[in-house]
């Protein structure tokens, strides 16, 4: 199956193609020129006045003009299935990539509820549940609202607006919304 998939694969569809055309083509030509004399004749017999000696060469360029845009056909029919394959590649990188961050907090919220239904507690540990369950609940409200504001029409017309940003209060507001998770990977340690 590899094989044929191989065999099928954009890139060898479109060589084949190439040298499909240029095949034909030079096909085309030699027969062409091999027939060139018996055309000559009929022309003459039916037509006398109409046959030019230039006449031939006009032919012989039409049909390779043709064959041009052929080959400008299968280029253009090549770049738009590219493009096409690179946003749906895109597409399903997004969604697994937004399925994933969707999973974690939920995951983490389920956890947290599993052990506070089946074991007991002291105040302190429940609130400190209650703490974490709150934050990934707003990580997950948070996700949701920049999934539903890239995918708002107005979104398409929005400009990137780059602006100077002060590196410590950045990282310390960045440590402090994901304490919990630091703290649990024992990345922080307080």
């Amino acid at each position: 199956m590899s094989k044929l998939r191989t065999l099928f694969h954009p890139i060898m569809v479109f060589i084949g193609v190439q040298i499909a055309w240029v095949f034909l083509m030079a096909i085309w030509i030699n027969w062409y020129l091999k027939n060139r004399q018996d055309f000559q004749e009929f022309a003459q017999r039916l037509r006398p006045e109409l046959f030019s000696p230039d006449l031939n060469w006009v032919i012989l360029i039409e049909g390779c003009v043709l064959m041009l845009f052929i080959l400008g056909g299968v280029m253009i029919m090549f770049v738009y299935y590219n493009k096409q394959a690179r946003l749906n590649r895109m597409q399903s990188d997004f969604i697994s990539s937004v399925s994933h961050e969707l999973k974690s907090p939920l995951a983490s919220i389920q956890l947290y509820l599993e052990t506070m239904k089946y074991q007991k507690l002291s105040p302190e540990e429940a609130r400190d549940f209650v703490e974490t369950m709150l934050s990934d609940t707003e990580r997950l409200s948070a996700l949701i609202e920049n999934i539903l504001e890239a995918s708002s029409p107005e979104s398409k017309n929005m400009q990137l607006q780059l602006k100077p940003v002060e590196m410590k209060p950045f990282l310390e507001e960045l440590v402090q919304s994901h304490r919990r998770q630091f703290e649990e990977k024992t990345v922080l340690r307080i």
